[in-house]
């Protein structure tokens, strides 16, 4: 149960309802209830607003250093969960020398033959990254299209979001969707149903998504901790039921093994 605190009122609400208050500049908490391994449960902070969060973010990484943003986000570690930390943890991606620096250490994923390796598109062109943040709100919240920006980075508000935690567009070398996730398995394989999701969400938000995506190519770069395993072998995208594999879940396969590159970051 979420709990919100004023400086007059205490209200319990699972997120829908409107909060009241008589001081409306009064800090306001998030506190939701934590239970990851065992019986014990914990409590933790959580963002009162992702769409909020993501805006200030964005804002700040123009004004301040890279370091100082890295210290920003670092902070919150012991103060957010860790899914959205890993989610605020992207802003870092709007920042030239980070995304310049990081080139070197993006490794491109050999594909399944007969598609053939090819370099990430920051690789080859590093001043391409995301200027600014955008939210990707629920679809209940949106009330009209968004129009479609390179070069912004969007984050999504929903957890339920499908297959990446952030994406931007690129228009050099190739027009490129840059899909970000951020892992720490040494596997993340997904399937057609996510994609397809993934896809029908973009058409809803965007304006002229169907014209825009003829002739893009995805990449998608996955994020990992630096302990972690590395990922090191072409991350699938498999159908539901392989033994009722449909003509559009062959053809989302066909597409993400020959125009789609995979590329790690540890």
């Amino acid at each position: 149960m979420d709990q919100y605190w004023g400086s007059r009122k205490v209200l319990y609400t699972g997120g829908e309802k409107k909060w009241q208050s008589e001081d409306p500049s009064h800090k306001l908490l998030r506190i939701v209830r934590v239970r990851e391994h065992g019986p014990f449960e914990d409590f933790a902070n959580a963002p009162i607003c992702t769409y909020l969060g993501v805006l200030t973010l964005s804002r700040l990484a123009r004004v301040m250093s890279p370091h100082d943003i890295f210290f920003l986000v670092l902070g919150m570690k012991n103060v957010l969960q860790s899914e959205a930390l890993e989610k605020y943890s992207l802003s870092v991606f709007l920042i030239e020398n980070f995304v310049t620096s990081i080139v070197r250490d993006l490794k491109e994923l050999p594909p399944p033959s007969p598609s053939k390796p090819r370099s990430s598109v920051l690789t080859l062109n590093p001043h391409g990254y995301p200027t600014e943040a955008a939210a990707i709100t629920e679809l209940k919240l949106i009330d009209r299209l968004q129009e479609l920006k390179y070069r912004v980075l969007c984050m999504p508000t929903s957890p339920t979001f499908p297959l990446v935690d952030g994406f931007f567009f690129l228009n050099s070398p190739r027009r490129t969707l840059a899909g970000l996730q951020m892992t720490r398995a040494h596997a993340h394989h997904t399937t057609t149903s996510t994609v397809r999701q993934f896809t029908e969400y973009l058409s809803w938000f965007f304006t002229n998504w169907e014209e825009f995506a003829q002739g893009l190519s995805w990449e998608m770069i996955y994020v990992q901790h630096a302990f972690s395993t590395m990922i090191s072998k072409w991350q699938r995208c498999v159908p539901v039921n392989p033994n009722n594999e449909t003509d559009a879940e062959k053809e989302i396969v066909a597409f993400w093994d020959g125009r789609y590159t995979n590329t790690s970051l540890c």
